[in-house]
């Protein structure tokens, strides 16, 4: 593929895609559940015990602006560098991503066909455009790897020196050992761990999103990254036509989960305080289920809310400084 052919974005028909994935509503669902049981005033989760109230994750500024409230959670928008995030965060994330019922619907949705299906081909793409970077036969992590699709995709179809994987969830660890091998699997926040390499290739498949402390994962990432290495991750676009449309509806807008939502600035900000320096954006799902009523799909459409940078996901790739 030519650089310019990896600007254009996977299309699909998604119109049925809840139908043919209903493990993505029995996760929503229960999300939503966990959020409903909590103690509120009015409509507002405050018990100390739940959440901490937290400032910006990337200037520490205290300062925003409230954007809305969903189950219990409020949405802020930093008045400094434009970063959004629920202000109130859930204390115990990384204890309901281990064990929780949600997320063990989670594991079940990443193994269904349908959702495997296109998730292959946004990993065949760009597994091909970080190749053009490093070259192939190299060391790869894949952080917050779930039931490790992507590394089963590298494993099957190229000849990868290593591959690594971390995962928190005890349910999808399981699948992620067959693929890399236990010595080569993590199951702590990668703060945590003593890496023995430097890698080639990081990815991060929608994680930057769940994290507290963007801040401190990506400087460990630049550290354990080679010269010549370089980070991959995708994230929910908080530009993106869906939330033009659907605003606090959008389905990524789940606060349990979704904590950090990062902007053009805040982007900017976070990679000068890890030293790492953006490569490309490129931009995925133009068009959600959820848009349908409201829009007239064609290609036109879709490649022209690509073009305007309003796609559903972003694909970051960035290296060292």
């Amino acid at each position: 593929m030519q650089e310019d052919d990896f600007l254009v974005p996977i299309l699909v028909d998604n119109r049925e895609w809840r139908k043919k994935c209903p493990e993505r509503d029995s996760h929503d669902l229960l999300v939503a559940k966990e959020a409903q049981v909590l103690p509120k005033h009015n409509g507002v989760v405050r018990d100390p015990k739940i959440v901490d109230w937290v400032n910006c994750s990337i200037c520490g500024k205290q300062g925003c602006r409230q954007l809305f409230c969903k189950q219990g959670f409020i949405y802020v928008q930093c008045e400094n560098c434009d970063h959004v995030y629920v202000q109130n965060r859930i204390r115990y994330l990384n204890q309901l991503y281990k064990e929780s019922e949600a997320d063990a619907a989670f594991v079940k949705l990443q193994k269904n066909s349908n959702h495997l299906d296109y998730w292959t081909r946004v990993y065949k793409k760009y597994y091909s455009l970080m190749s053009n970077f490093t070259g192939p036969n190299q060391e790869i992590l894949d952080i917050g790897c779930g039931v490790g699709s992507f590394l089963n995709y590298v494993n099957q179809h190229y000849s990868a020196t290593n591959l690594h994987g971390l995962e928190l969830n005890l349910g999808a660890a399981k699948y992620v050992k067959q693929i890399v091998g236990p010595d080569r699997f993590y199951d702590q926040p990668i703060e945590d761990v003593e890496f023995n390499t430097q890698f080639n290739q990081v990815y991060m498949w929608g994680v930057l999103e769940h994290l507290s402390d963007p801040t401190t994962v990506l400087k460990k990432i630049r550290d354990i990254l080679s010269d010549q290495g370089y980070l991959l991750f995708l994230i929910p676009n908080f530009s993106s036509r869906a939330v033009k449309i659907l605003g606090a509806q959008t389905p990524t807008f789940e606060p349990r989960n979704h904590i950090q939502f990062y902007t053009k600035k805040s982007l900017e900000l976070l990679y000068k305080n890890v030293g790492l320096k953006s490569v490309g954006v490129y931009y995925e799902l133009p068009v959600i289920d959820l848009m349908y009523p409201f829009i007239d799909y064609s290609k036109e459409l879709a490649l022209e809310i690509s073009n305007n940078g309003e796609g559903y996901y972003e694909v970051h790739i960035a290296k060292k400084l």
